[in-house]
């Protein structure tokens, strides 16, 4: 599992990098909504790209085959030599106003048995992202009110979610403002974007 985590990049990273180091990778068996009541959202379609250090995460989202799905590929690169990629897919839902990816890795080495939630928005150029609080959900199942099973291994714990999409899509509109993290924000990736720094050497 960690193997597999490590090789991730970009916007799935972004996705578990903080249930990672919470020691709990919430997955579901079921998305928020059925994949065929999913609609297209052109706004989020495009190139998005956040940058630390001179090292730029670019997410390229595109629509997918069938109505209201997307493949996500993203890299990272410093300037010079493009970095690892990653590859998800999923589908869109919106409750109650808000909107949500239901995503599923596209990569067979990336262990992830299942689906994760990403609650999005986009605003003139941004694209903000918030992934779920592993603390909450634990507490969540852990109290009986939202169907799971935690899973406990050697030096972590990974959260199964198996409640229905019903119950699920209820979960959220009740408890969206508990689940979900603090909005994070990627800019739009245009013609005029000017190239990511290069960082210095060490001395």
């Amino acid at each position: 599992m960690f193997s597999a985590i490590r090789r991730t990049s970009s916007l799935i990273r972004l996705v578990l990098l903080t249930t990672l180091l919470a020691g709990c990778i919430p997955y579901s068996d079921f998305p928020l909504t059925a994949p065929e009541t999913a609609r297209d959202d052109p706004a989020i379609i495009g190139d998005w790209y956040a940058e630390e250090n001179g090292e730029r995460s670019i997410f390229r989202v595109s629509k997918g085959e069938q109505t209201g799905t997307i493949l996500v590929t993203s890299e990272k690169t410093d300037g010079q030599d493009p970095g690892e990629l990653s590859r998800l897919r999923g589908h869109l839902s919106i409750i109650d106003g808000r909107r949500y990816m239901n995503i599923l890795s596209d990569d067979p080495d990336e262990e992830i048995p299942g689906y994760m939630f990403v609650r999005y928005s986009v605003d003139d150029s941004r694209l903000g992202i918030a992934i779920n609080d592993p603390d909450r959900l634990f507490e969540f199942v852990e109290t009986g009110r939202l169907e799971g099973e935690v899973i406990r291994h050697e030096w972590s714990r990974s959260l199964h979610i198996t409640a229905s999409i019903e119950k699920l899509r209820r979960f959220v509109s009740e408890h969206d403002a508990e689940i979900f993290m603090e909005t994070r924000y990627l800019e739009r990736l245009t013609d005029k974007t000017p190239p990511p720094e290069k960082r210095q050497p060490v001395r």
